[in-house]
């Protein structure tokens, strides 16, 4: 049987209690044997002196001298000493403590052949005259004294026998009560000996806890990677410069958030991850504490920093300055043991009124000029505007509203076709995720995907997405085939090829017929690590396409050595067709680019029929875009294009 943790410390009071408690009864029962001992003591000595008057000795001497002289006055004394005698023998008693055991039986017989001897001397005695009757009582006499002689031997041998068991009984007992008084004792001693270690171990611990407590709070007040403080301690110190504050000064706060670097093999492991951004915040400081003396950095969630600082009214150097000359130090590549890596930022800018009452308010107007560069895809430095919250409140509305859409089923494909440009036949559809809330109204893709990204929602929506449209496409008349997109996020953290799999399998829709598109965009920086995905779909027998060809993260060498199935050529590079020359030199290429990768070329973002002229001379087969039609539900497409009855859609081709 094994103890719970904690229990062996009770242990040794237990041992020590049951000691005590056995020392106890131990002491008690040492008494009530010595009390019988006494006792028996007390009997033995009451036998000894009652057996003393058995003596017929002095009856004997009596009458031997009778014998010789019978007057009246000898035989009165003769007669005494007989009654005596006789009340005696008559009184005397074993005490039932002395336990004669079988020998009681023959004490017994013993007295009463004496007791009955004792009266036939009667008679005898009471004719002292007569010389015949004193020989014959003298003769009882001497029996009954032998009688009693035997009596009084068995009983002092029974006594002697009696004193060695209460002798050896105590000796017991006594070493009983030493053996439990010595383990007392003991267990007492380690009981003590083990408080004390227990309380040197409590004390240790209690140095400990108190050593961890600092610790924490330092932590708490530091961050560990960097050695920054906490945005808690610098909200406390823009309190402070809050306070301090003269009406000639700005108090500003930058928010500086890293985009950390791809070693080509996978992200930066978090310990290079904390080197460089220990690195980063050495640079930062060195600079911010070389220009301003007040002025506070902190880390931030994620890969950024804070700078709070105050700044005179008036200088040659703004905020914005401030900030690029920071990010210029920070983008100077970073040597750590294991590599040189390159870091980027983005900045956002913030400024603190002298009415704000929460300072941590500021920290978040910062981050969403930050977050406001990244939508906007300027990646560069931001001030905030009070415009930048409503968006962010928007934004964490449908962060919410996103998990009840998915419960509800409100979020469902639409579709937008792709033709055919010289033939004038669809030749496919494009899944595109519509979502129309009551109160926000129609939610585009290109806002609710990065949410989703962010809240980790990506995975479901997209499987809703693609099995709804699986199933839906299967309603319209042929072979249509249908693009799905994918999210690179869903890539990286998701099951996709056994998703697509379940979703084709549930459905019933031929793998040849699905063509998955991932945009060339979100491929920087992952394209190595989602390559393993994209074989495992192709695996599948599904085609694959490389969306918003012609930004500049398509040209990546990684991503164009890739097969691809197919390539849509950017709605970017189909609005400069109205340059001229240009434009059409530039599409030209895209094409002879995505000729020389074997892939089928499609041109995205057509909402003209001039373009689709030029598009078409220019040798361009598939396009889709607003002049054929817009994202539409499964039933309006079949209604307009795969009806008997012209529509507007066909006269366009």
């Amino acid at each position: 049987m094994t103890l719970r943790p904690g229990y062996s410390r009770y242990i040794p009071p237990v041992v020590v209690i049951a000691f005590a408690f056995a020392l106890s009864l131990s002491t008690v029962e040492l008494l009530q044997k010595k009390h019988d001992a006494e006792a028996k003591d007390d009997a033995l000595h009451a036998l000894i002196t009652s057996s003393s008057l058995l003596n017929t000795h002095r009856l004997e001497s009596l009458l031997t001298s009778a014998l010789y002289n019978s007057d009246f006055e000898y035989q009165a004394r003769v007669t005494r000493a007989f009654v005596r005698f006789q009340n005696a023998l008559n009184s005397w008693h074993v005490n039932p403590l002395l336990e004669l055991g079988p020998q009681a039986s023959l004490i017994t017989r013993r007295l009463a052949d004496a007791k009955e001897m004792s009266g036939s001397i009667e008679p005898l005695i009471s004719n002292l005259e007569d010389r015949n009757s004193i020989e014959q009582a003298l003769a009882k006499v001497h029996q009954i004294g032998a009688a009693l002689n035997q009596v009084r031997h068995l009983a002092e041998n029974r006594m002697s026998a009696i004193a060695r068991e209460s002798t050896e009984t105590l000796e017991r007992q006594a070493q009983i009560q030493a053996f439990v008084g010595a383990g007392l004792i003991s267990s007492l001693g380690v009981w003590v000996f083990l408080l004390v270690r227990r309380l040197r171990h409590l004390a240790n611990e209690r140095k400990r806890a108190g050593f961890n407590l600092a610790r924490a709070t330092a932590e708490l007040k530091h961050d560990p990677a960097t050695g920054l403080m906490t945005q808690k301690v610098l909200i406390e110190k823009i309190e402070e410069m809050q306070s301090k504050r003269r009406d000639n000064q700005d108090l500003v706060v930058i928010h500086l958030d890293l985009v950390m670097p791809w070693t080509g093999s996978g992200s930066a492991s978090e310990s290079d991850r904390n080197s460089i951004l220990a690195a980063v915040a050495e640079r930062i400081q060195h600079q911010v504490h070389l220009r301003f003396e007040t002025a506070y950095i902190a880390r931030a969630g994620g890969d950024g920093f804070f700078v709070a600082m105050m700044m005179e009214q008036g200088t040659a150097k703004t905020a914005s300055e401030v900030s690029n000359h920071l990010r210029d130090h920070i983008h100077r590549p970073v040597a750590i043991r294991s590599g040189i890596y390159p870091v980027n930022s983005v900045a956002g800018i913030a400024f603190i009124d002298q009415e704000e009452r929460d300072p941590g308010a500021s920290l978040q107007n910062a981050q969403l000029a930050v977050s406001e560069e990244v939508r906007t895809g300027r990646r560069d430095v931001g001030t905030y505007k009070p415009p930048m919250r409503a968006v962010a409140e928007r934004q964490s509305g449908i962060s919410r509203a996103l998990l009840q859409a998915l419960e509800q089923e409100d979020c469902l494909p639409h579709f937008q076709p792709q033709f055919n440009m010289k033939t004038g036949q669809i030749v496919g559809i494009e899944a595109l995720a519509r979502w129309y809330h009551p109160q926000l109204g129609w939610i585009a893709p290109a806002e609710v995907i990065p949410i989703a990204e962010q809240n980790g929602l990506i995975i479901p929506l997209e499987r809703k997405i693609i099995e709804t449209a699986c199933a839906q496409v299967q309603l319209l008349p042929g072979d249509v085939d249908l693009a799905v997109n994918l999210s690179v996020a869903h890539m990286l953290h998701g099951d996709v090829a056994p998703m697509i799999e379940d979703c084709l399998s549930s459905t019933g829709l031929p793998a040849e017929r699905l063509k998955v598109e991932v945009a060339a965009g979100r491929l920087l920086n992952t394209f190595d690590r989602v390559h393993g995905c994209l074989e495992d779909l192709r695996s599948l027998g599904v085609n694959l396409s490389l969306d918003n060809f012609g930004t500049p993260a398509s040209a990546l060498s990684g991503i164009l050595q890739y097969k691809w199935n197919e390539v849509k050529i950017d709605t970017s590079l189909t609005k400069i067709l109205r340059d001229g020359d240009a434009g059409h030199g530039l599409i030209a290429m895209a094409l002879t680019m995505v000729k020389t990768l074997e892939s089928t070329a499609l041109i995205e973002g057509i909402e003209t029929i001039e373009q689709r002229d030029m598009l078409t001379a220019l040798g361009c087969e598939l396009g889709q875009g607003y002049l054929f039609g817009g994202p539409m539900a499964i039933d309006d497409l079949n209604a307009l294009f795969f009806s008997e009855q012209p529509n507007l859609a066909r006269m366009l081709m």
